[in-house]
């Protein structure tokens, strides 16, 4: 069976140490010809040397235009496999990984198999990050449909004749990809034995940010996709509220106040966090991630450029309407 696994990465030195685990992960399978496609989403450094040790399996395509799932409809146009495996340069992939999204497909009688993605690193704050990622998926026995997330994702090729990540946007694009499936009869099964670590953000302010900008993702395609259905009431719920308010003109400014004030709020709690990681602190980043995903939903506009986390990071967000 020809296998391909797609990996977008823009200026990561660690897409080499993701790469050399997906290559482990096909020892012993001989029924497996695995291709590693990595995708090049326009980076201004230069992507390790050691790519190319294996050229016969690992191939690097260029996306110049930047965007992770432009970079991956173009791994998707590139690939051979009959399967596509995607993850990200922050992972490593089990040993079985290969084997265990394949016995997935099979046993759930899936068309997309969502894995679990562990933490690398044990620090308070990848703990607290770590803890956040899994209450996503309390309660979920194998098989239980999910919202994708492609960090640890196997779609089969015949999927993607149907419907492909939309790739005007930056996050939130898995989520659209996986329910827009469901909607079109495919079916989505959580594995949770198809294993990958991630290297969380290296700081909370950091997180925070990208939680923004995911609820405020979220919130576009609440808005954009309203026949989706979501799987998490929490989500739908968040989202409920955020759309009602977001149609308030007195709403703005209050929201930018949040925005300020979570990741002020952030940026306090980081050193706190590292050195103690309490029970309050835990409860007070939880409360402030809660915060940053309401606050992104709430920031939401249409015709809005979408908030990259560096630009919330460095300007607070400064809005002007799409081009």
């Amino acid at each position: 069976m020809k296998v391909s696994v797609v990996i977008p990465v823009r200026n990561d030195a660690r897409i080499g140490r993701c790469v050399d685990s997906v290559l482990a992960a096909s020892a012993g399978l001989e029924e497996v010809d695995l291709e590693v496609m990595v995708v090049d989403n326009g980076s201004e450094l230069a992507l390790p040397l050691g790519l190319s040790r294996d050229s016969a399996r690992v191939n690097v395509v260029n996306e110049p235009m930047v965007g992770p799932f432009k970079a991956r409809n173009l791994g998707i146009d590139t690939a051979m496999g009959d399967v596509i495996f995607f993850t990200d340069a922050p992972c490593v992939v089990h040993r079985d990984w290969l084997s265990q999204g394949l016995q997935a497909l099979s046993e759930a009688n899936a068309h997309i198999v969502q894995g679990y993605a562990g933490s690398l690193g044990t620090a308070s704050l990848d703990r607290f990050i770590q803890a956040r990622y899994e209450s996503r998926f309390q309660g979920l026995s194998p098989g239980a449909p999910v919202e994708c997330d492609t960090r640890n994702l196997v779609v089969q090729r015949k999927v993607f004749d149907e419907v492909r990540f939309n790739d005007m946007w930056r996050r939130v694009g898995d989520t659209e990809f996986g329910l827009a499936a469901e909607h079109l009869g495919f079916k989505v099964a959580y594995w949770p034995s198809l294993r990958v670590k991630h290297e969380h953000e290296s700081s909370l302010r950091l997180f925070l940010a990208k939680q923004i900008s995911h609820g405020w993702g979220a919130q576009r395609l609440v808005r954009t996709r309203p026949n989706l259905q979501w799987h998490s009431g929490h989500a739908r719920e968040v989202a409920g509220i955020a759309s009602t308010l977001g149609r308030a003109p007195w709403d703005r400014g209050w929201t930018r106040l949040l925005l300020g004030l979570t990741l002020v709020g952030g940026g306090a709690l980081e050193a706190r966090l590292r050195a103690r990681a309490a029970r309050l602190e835990m409860q007070a980043a939880t409360a402030l991630d809660k915060l940053s995903i309401l606050t992104g939903h709430l920031l939401y506009e249409a015709g809005a450029d979408e908030p990259w986390p560096d630009q919330v990071l460095r300007k607070h967000i400064r809005w002007r309407p799409a081009a």
